[in-house]
């Protein structure tokens, strides 16, 4: 992948490597969730895209929108309209470069082979495959049905990434299996750079059959399923969700140096290596609107020759208390003007400045009237505080 779960990687398919470990959380699938494996009611219904066909609304991120409208794909065949085979290298702690030859169809499935670079494809030591989408996706249902490798030193992944490479912020989101142990599932995401793991004890083997992993984002939650079953969600308690819409990846790879995460993999005939994965599958969700308030508000003044002007910087969060970028801010001063407007950067901060106020005049206010935006909603109830005074300097 474009970074695993112990690693940072600046841009897809190249980059420097940062270790940047969140101490993982350990979840243990519930005795009921396994039950509901062996076919009694799951706790959540998961349900599969009917066709290509089924859903064409564009799914919505909240810095950025997913291009990618619903599909179902069987993996059949290569469909180059919607997937690209990746062809670079990513650097440590991959061990293999990228290459299409890696990537094969047949019997009603893809596989990914990581093995010996004989040929020199890569001027690596191994070669495998990446299996990326074309188009950006954002809030919905997430799925594929696949059986992951039981080779030590190996990652079986199925994850979205957008990052440098796309122009943006680092967001992700993960479904890991090491070859070391799959028994367990690596889940992930990550917001702007920051990542927040979690293992999940399967209660099965993830090399001896094929299984369906999927993700639900939202901007309120993210949610983890295993056959259906719900295991593990997130709300932002451990910090913000994603937000920016990805491309949906699929690759094996080998690692190095990322000990004590994975072991590293061991170049040889004998440890070739294949992830196969029988179905890849979108359904886009409209994004609900993201509760925005005011975290903070300060005002200054400064001089001028026909008086004096206030200023007024207000800054925006949302309900994780993240700084929310383009969001439009409207506010009024008691002297200086009304129907102000000003729009947040990256860290959710924007000021307005108020026309000229007479010398003799000692103070005035600013009152926010109301923030807006796509796919935003203002929540005035969770104001840290909506007027703030400013003095004459």
């Amino acid at each position: 992948m474009c970074a695993a779960a112990l690693w940072a990687v600046a841009g897809c398919g190249g980059g420097s490597a940062q270790s940047a470990m969140e101490p993982a959380q350990e979840v243990q699938v519930s005795q009921a969730a396994q039950a509901a494996r062996a076919g009694a009611s799951p706790a959540m219904s998961v349900p599969r895209v009917a066709g290509a066909a089924a859903g064409t609304e564009q799914a919505k991120a909240i810095t950025g929108t997913g291009t990618g409208a619903s599909f179902s794909d069987d993996l059949d065949a290569f469909d180059a309209n919607r997937w690209q085979a990746a062809q670079w290298n990513n650097g440590a702690p991959f061990l293999n470069g990228w290459h299409p030859g890696q990537i094969g169809f047949g019997g009603g499935a893809m596989q990914i082979r990581l093995e010996a670079d004989l040929l020199g494809l890569t001027g690596l030591p191994a070669v495998s495959g990446e299996y990326r989408s074309w188009q950006s996706h954002g809030y919905g249902l997430y799925q594929a049905r696949m059986k992951a490798s039981n080779v030590p030193g190996t990652v079986s992944a199925f994850f979205t990434y957008t990052g440098p490479s796309d122009g943006t912020a680092h967001d992700e989101i993960d479904v890991e299996i090491l070859g070391d142990d799959p028994t367990r599932l690596w889940i992930n995401y990550w917001t702007d750079g920051v990542q927040h793991p979690t293992v999940v004890s399967l209660g099965f083997d993830a090399s001896a059959a094929p299984h369906d992993y999927a993700f639900r984002w939202s901007a309120q939650r993210l949610q983890w399923f295993v056959d259906g079953v719900l295991v593990h969600e997130e709300t932002g308690s451990r910090g913000p969700l994603p937000r920016v819409a990805g491309k949906i990846m699929l690759n094996h790879w080998g690692t190095v140096g990322a000990e004590p995460w994975s072991s590293s993999y061991v170049v040889a005939p004998a440890t070739a290596s294949v992830m196969v994965v029988e179905r890849v599958d979108f359904t886009a969700e409209a994004a609900a609107p993201l509760a925005v308030s005011v975290g903070a508000l300060s005002g200054s003044a400064w001089t001028d020759a026909k008086g004096w002007r206030a200023v007024a910087t207000i800054t925006v969060r949302d309900g994780a208390g993240a700084a929310v970028p383009g969001a439009t801010v409207s506010g009024d001063f008691t002297l200086g003007g009304t129907g102000f407007t000003c729009t947040t950067g990256s860290a959710g901060l924007c000021s307005v400045t108020s026309a000229a106020i007479n010398r003799l005049r000692t103070a005035t206010t600013f009152t926010v009237r109301g923030i807006a935006g796509s796919g935003f909603s203002y929540d005035a109830a969770r104001n840290a505080v909506t007027s703030v005074p400013i003095a004459r300097p």
